[in-house]
């Protein structure tokens, strides 16, 4: 017999951006949604195509985002992300850690 409450869906939805440098991701944020802190073993650039919100950082603290900002985080950087009243949209590149001695 089906669940008479089936849970609600997620507000977000990502394009599966596997963990190797230079794969893209598309990651959208539906209006005051939340994707909970979390990180990434690879540096990470984020690219917001529209919308806004807000980037909180272990290191940074808080950061509005709006539309046309890039952001890079280094590997392991702890973040969290919280979309404004428009819903965010964040292109996710994943790219290589720099070489030992640039």
């Amino acid at each position: 017999m089906p669940d008479a409450n089936p849970p609600a869906p997620s507000p977000t939805a990502a394009v599966d951006a596997p963990e190797l440098p230079g794969q893209v991701g598309i990651l959208t944020l539906a209006p005051g949604a939340r994707r909970p802190e979390h990180q990434s073993s690879r540096p990470v650039v984020l690219e917001v195509l529209s919308g806004g919100g807000r980037l909180l950082t272990s290191s940074w603290g808080e950061r509005l985002l709006v539309t046309g900002d890039e952001v890079q985080l280094p590997a392991e950087e702890r973040h969290a992300l919280e979309a404004g009243a428009d819903g965010l949209v964040l292109r996710v590149r994943r790219t290589a850690p720099c070489c030992e001695g640039c």
